[in-house]
């Protein structure tokens, strides 16, 4: 089972691993894992100071634009927060 939605899941492998089009099951299984131990424990903490819900949907939907931001996982999650924020209709000041 996965800790993050299916495509949001290959969206990121193949961000990391962009030569390699047809992942096993396996290999996005331990890619999953693998993003779960470096981004969850941010995921809790930094959702909740910026007051997102933390649905399934959200941590995986943050956990993908946490993939495509600058900076170690940290500032990647925070960016992601306040990306997903901007888009879902809550402006930041």
């Amino acid at each position: 089972m996965l800790h993050y939605r299916e495509e949001h899941v290959e969206w990121a492998y193949h961000l990391r691993y962009p030569t390699n089009e047809t992942p096993t099951r396996e290999q996005l299984l331990a890619y999953d894992e693998a993003l779960f131990k470096r981004y969850d424990p941010l995921l809790v903490q930094i959702m909740d100071e910026y007051g997102i819900r933390r649905t399934p949907g959200n941590k995986s939907t943050v956990m993908l634009l946490a993939r495509v931001s600058n900076g170690n996982a940290r500032n990647q999650v925070r960016s992601a927060c306040r990306y997903f924020l901007h888009v879902s209709g809550v402006h930041l000041i």
